[in-house]
């Protein structure tokens, strides 16, 4: 019983509430670290003349998206070849202020030069909101983009799972000790018989002189 409630508590103390942690964040993000943890773009099926990315029979774009935060270079990722619609799965972690805006940078890879498809912007950070899909505002040949944001993982989360297994092995090695303990302790003694005279039956009790009043001996009375 102590080894299962020590576990609750430990689940509950390590994992939290997860529902809670899931939600997403209230609009309008406060100064911290946070991560790019998702881009997705659709462009448009045909360039600017009307005419398919690339040559038969790969027409579509091989999509290739320039990440640039504050202003500087992040990453370049590569969501789809011969597709208009891409995503990418990120983990670009940066430190979030009142100025900062994303911006996305978006072409077709070729052999020999790369054709700008359009670009994406997101600014005004009192707006953005972190487990949301968040539009960027769009120009060139691009349909639409979002950028999902998270908050940067803090030591309790790197060590969340670490924490959850020693508690689990404690929890383990408390539940072998008790049977083991128990393993080790001798059965209780088995009580005593009450004193009853040799002859006739009758409880004797603390007066071993009853059995004199039926004419038996006393034999046997302290076994």
């Amino acid at each position: 019983m102590k080894a299962h409630a020590l576990a609750v508590g430990i689940w509950l103390i390590v994992c939290g509430a997860p529902h809670v942690a899931a939600a997403p964040q209230a609009t309008g993000l406060p100064p911290g670290d946070y991560r790019v943890v998702e881009v997705q773009i659709a462009a448009m099926p045909t360039t600017r003349r009307g005419r398919p990315w690339d040559e038969a029979p790969g027409e579509a774009p091989d999509l290739v998206v320039k990440i640039q935060i504050n202003g500087a270079k992040a990453v370049t990722c590569y969501p789809a070849e011969n597709a208009v619609i891409g995503k990418c799965r990120l983990d670009l972690p940066f430190v979030l202020d009142e100025t900062s805006h994303i911006e996305l940078d978006i072409v077709d890879r070729d052999t020999v030069l790369d054709d700008p498809i359009g670009t994406a912007r997101l600014g005004d950070p009192a707006r953005w909101s972190t487990g949301v899909a968040m539009p960027l505002v769009v120009s060139g040949r691009l349909e639409n983009a979002t950028i999902t944001l998270a908050r940067a993982p803090t030591w309790w989360d790197l060590h969340r799972t670490r924490l959850l297994g020693l508690g689990g092995g404690i929890v383990l090695a408390l539940g072998v000790l008790g049977g083991f303990r128990r393993s080790l302790m001798p059965p209780p003694p088995t009580p005593r018989a009450p004193a009853r005279c040799s002859h006739c039956q009758v409880l004797l009790g603390d007066d071993l002189r009853k059995c004199s009043h039926c004419g038996a001996a006393q034999t046997g009375a302290s076994s």
